[in-house]
């Protein structure tokens, strides 16, 4: 079952995109799992919105290529965010 995860991150625009280098993301080089992705800026840093294929799969992303690029770019490896995650309901889109 597909899954939604979102979370804010202390980042800002410019972090965010080194931590996408820094995980080798270009074009249609994404990780297992991912269907979509959506980053948007807030007061506070990004605010992520996926959608991943199953939980199993954005733990298993999170843990062995996020948590490093993170810790690399901000010093920091994601302590504190807290994500909200759930089973993919429904969906629109063009």
């Amino acid at each position: 079952m597909a899954i939604v995860m979102t979370a804010e991150i202390p980042a800002s625009a410019d972090m965010y995109d080194a931590i996408n280098k820094e995980m080798g993301f270009a074009g249609d080089s994404l990780p297992k799992g991912l269907i979509a992705h959506y980053a948007a800026p807030t007061d506070n840093g990004m605010l992520i919105f996926d959608v991943w294929e199953s939980m199993e799969d954005f733990e298993e992303f999170a843990a062995g290529q996020l948590a490093p690029a993170m810790e690399k770019v901000t010093g920091g490896g994601g302590e504190g965010i807290k994500p909200t995650i759930g089973e993919l309901y429904n969906e629109f889109h063009r």
